[in-house]
């Protein structure tokens, strides 16, 4: 069975229209926060379904599949991610999930590291793709002296960076600082490493 990829819009700071219609584009499933959907119409853009308990949307879709959680004690985007799991998705972009409550945030920040043992996260925000990533092996794309941060959650054993200004050789990134603000150097960077997570902020054009 070929992997099933997803679209999540949440109701959070809209600086990526650009990116959504892009993906739109790939012919991902796109599902929405019932808070988002107000939004996604104004910018003439209908989702496959919406989700969530239905407390902020003006008025129930008729263009699309509703997706009713009325459960008070989970946010809409916890609601949304479970349900894709459910569903057999094993790939979610995800764009809006920053907003002006810091505590929401957290909380975003929180859920898709929880769940990345079973999605492989892709979130947007002001141009830039984090991904969430497990052991592994992993190739990205880019253009000479695009910006490359890696974050480790946790100790990151014998990780290899090459094709950036600062490579890595089977050493152990610790959470800090180190792995912020490196470069491209060539048109693909390769990482490994085998025990840790960490999240990769990478260039969004080559990486989608």
């Amino acid at each position: 069975m070929s992997p099933k990829s997803a679209i999540l819009t949440l109701n959070g700071s809209w600086q990526d229209e650009k990116i959504l219609r892009c993906l739109i584009q790939k012919g991902y499933f796109h599902l929405c926060a019932d808070g988002a959907y107000d939004l996604l119409q104004g910018m003439d853009i209908t989702p496959d379904a919406v989700i969530g308990d239905m407390d902020s949307i003006k008025k129930l879709p008729d263009n699309c599949r509703v997706i009713p959680m009325p459960n008070q004690e989970r946010n809409d985007s916890e609601k949304a991610l479970e349900w894709l799991i459910q569903e057999g998705y094993s790939t979610v972009h995800i764009h809006g999930f920053r907003g002006d409550r810091l505590d929401h945030e957290l909380v975003n920040l929180n859920l898709f590291l929880r769940v990345s043992s079973h999605l492989d996260i892709f979130a947007y925000e002001g141009g830039q793709l984090a991904r969430i990533l497990r052991p592994g092996v992993y190739t990205f794309r880019g253009h000479k002296g695009d910006l490359l941060s890696l974050i480790p959650l946790s100790p990151v054993e014998d990780i290899h960076l090459k094709g950036t200004e600062y490579t890595l050789e089977f050493e152990t990134l610790f959470p800090g600082s180190r792995g912020l603000s490196n470069h491209f150097v060539m048109s693909e960077v390769f990482l490994s490493f085998t025990r840790g997570i960490l999240v990769a902020v990478i260039p969004y054009k080559d990486n989608i």
